[in-house]
């Protein structure tokens, strides 16, 4: 299973930060991978067999960009999934 899907929102720096334009990205980014890995996860249980489920986020986990803040959180988000999913 691969998943990768992403939206961003440009000029979102953290003082003019629209939260619904915020809410809105973090539905796809973030709660669309953890559906996707849910599901996938649960069907490699169900079946019984071994699998692999790959997530592509971004670079961006390893720092900061400026005006993409939600961009960037949404993508640190999916990485603490993928942590907390491989245990």
């Amino acid at each position: 299973m691969f998943s990768n899907a992403g939206i961003f929102n440009n000029h979102q720096g953290i003082l003019d930060l629209d939260l619904t334009a915020c809410d809105h990205l973090f539905a796809v980014n973030v709660r669309g991978m953890a559906a996707c890995v849910k599901h996938a996860m649960q069907s490699i249980v169900d079946i019984g067999v071994k699998g692999s489920i790959v997530c592509m986020t971004s670079v961006v986990v390893t720092s900061g960009v400026e005006n993409y803040t939600d961009y960037v959180m949404s993508k640190h988000a999916m990485l603490g999934l993928v942590r907390s999913a491989s245990w």
